[in-house]
């Protein structure tokens, strides 16, 4: 990294572009350099997830050939690497989203939008008996019962 860091400030004369343009086009290279690694990175995880994956199949049919106790130990250890590695996934994903939560708060966004929308359909009201004991469903109709009941309890002589 800080050998391509080197390479761009050479090949860039400082007294070529303005400051200013120099440092948003020194931005966008260590942004790609940056997506490069990361592609890199999910490259090999991924190569080395199915490389075990398939040691694994090949352990499996193995063993069951010949089972052995060192077979089973083998795909034992395999099999805890691969546990390790959709940890360590589950892991990254885990703090991105904390990230993303403490990061947006309570600001009005999607991630908002989608908590407000399951709260509101946990505190729905579905339904609503009425005095008579009929079962009203139309929002209106729960609405205009609610009134009636607030109604009749706010407007009542005190005890």
């Amino acid at each position: 990294m800080r050998n391509e860091i080197n390479l761009y400030f050479a090949s860039n004369a400082p007294n070529g572009p303005t400051p200013a343009t120099l440092w948003l086009a020194h931005k966008t290279v260590i942004r790609g350099i940056l997506i490069g690694r990361a592609a890199y990175l999910k490259r090999v995880n991924h190569n080395t997830l199915i490389t075990l994956l398939k040691r694994v199949q090949d352990l499996h049919r193995s063993n069951q050939a010949n089972p052995t106790k060192i077979l089973q130990q083998q795909i034992q250890t395999t099999q805890n690497e691969i546990n390790e590695i959709h940890l360590r996934k589950a892991n990254a994903a885990l703090k991105k989203l904390k990230a993303t939560s403490y990061s947006m708060g309570n600001k009005a966004t999607k991630l908002l939008a989608l908590r407000l929308r399951d709260k509101q359909a946990q505190t729905r009201t579905q339904f609503l008996y009425t005095q008579s004991g009929q079962k009203v469903m139309q929002p209106t109709q729960i609405c205009n019962e609610f009134a009636r009941c607030n109604g009749t309890l706010y407007n009542s002589r005190p005890p």
